[in-house]
């Protein structure tokens, strides 16, 4: 009876282990690819300073990592459900571009799809964002000579032109 009660309570801790190991996919996915990183790394015999400085890279990319595929999962929703959900996960987006605060929802819908997620590693140069609006979710970078932050957004012009 107790070596039955001590294997029903193994299994039940083993269960429990195992569920919370996955219950964010993002996470999993990140030390997945700590793990894997950390074996290339070492076969290749990269020195470590190099090493901590793509760990680090992949530890500021699980953010991004979650906003990607929060994306994916708006697309498989109904496009009256994918709009809206994606109007309201977006709202530091739409709140800090003026135009958005009070653009009707189905403009601020269009807008939303076709945006382009980026995510940079430290002190890169970023010089393929130059013809866009940009909104910083996190992070800092200089624009024009000014520090940007989270939050906020900067080459807020466009030109409309019609088809």
């Amino acid at each position: 009876c107790m070596i039955l009660g001590g294997v029903l309570w193994a299994y039940t801790i083993g269960s429990l282990c195992g569920v919370m190991a996955h219950s964010d996919p993002v996470e999993s996915n990140f030390e997945a690819s700590v793990d894997l990183l950390n074996t290339i790394t070492r076969d290749a015999g990269i020195p470590i300073c190099d090493r901590r400085l793509y760990r680090r890279y992949l530890r500021e990319a699980r953010e991004y990592e979650r906003q990607h595929q929060s994306r994916e999962l708006v697309n498989e929703f109904s496009p009256k459900l994918s709009a809206a959900l994606l109007v309201q996960i977006s709202s530091v987006a739409t709140m800090n571009v003026w135009y958005l605060r009070t653009a009707p929802q189905p403009c601020t819908t269009q807008m939303l799809q076709a945006t382009t997620l980026r995510f940079y590693s430290r002190q890169e140069k970023v010089m393929d964002m130059l013809d866009w609006l940009c909104v910083v979710e996190r992070g800092t970078l200089a624009h024009l000579g000014r520090m940007v932050g989270p939050g906020c957004a900067f080459q807020t012009d466009f030109i409309v032109q019609s088809r």
